[in-house]
């Protein structure tokens, strides 16, 4: 898992990429960009805003005092769920993403 946040853009990215997988497209949902595999899978994960985003999910703290997140995927019918874990000095945060899609062009995100 890669993990970075840029602080110039206030951007969390979060990529989970093999060397093996090629790369479809992306989507962006709100303030969330997904990476595809051509295969449909997520690989990756940007999310723009990441203070907003962070006061949005009831975060305690701020994007440059993570130590590290990772980016889990589950993906069934239509339906994506991105478990993002975020790791800060003294805790972790978990939270759950769901994106719901026929087609990840025309997602709909509730957080």
């Amino acid at each position: 898992m890669t993990f970075a946040y840029d602080d110039i853009t206030d951007s969390i990215l979060l990529f989970n990429r093999k060397e093996s997988d090629k790369m479809k497209g992306s989507a962006k949902v709100n303030n969330l960009i997904i990476d595809f595999t051509d295969k449909g899978k997520v690989v990756g994960l940007e999310i723009q805003e990441a203070t907003q985003f962070f006061k949005d999910m009831h975060l305690d703290g701020l994007p440059e005092k993570m130590k590290s997140a990772a980016l889990s995927v589950k993906q069934a019918h239509g339906v994506i769920i991105l478990f993002v874990s975020f790791r800060f000095e003294d805790r972790n945060e978990e939270r759950a993403i769901y994106v719901s899609s026929q087609s990840p062009t025309y997602a709909e995100a509730s957080c």
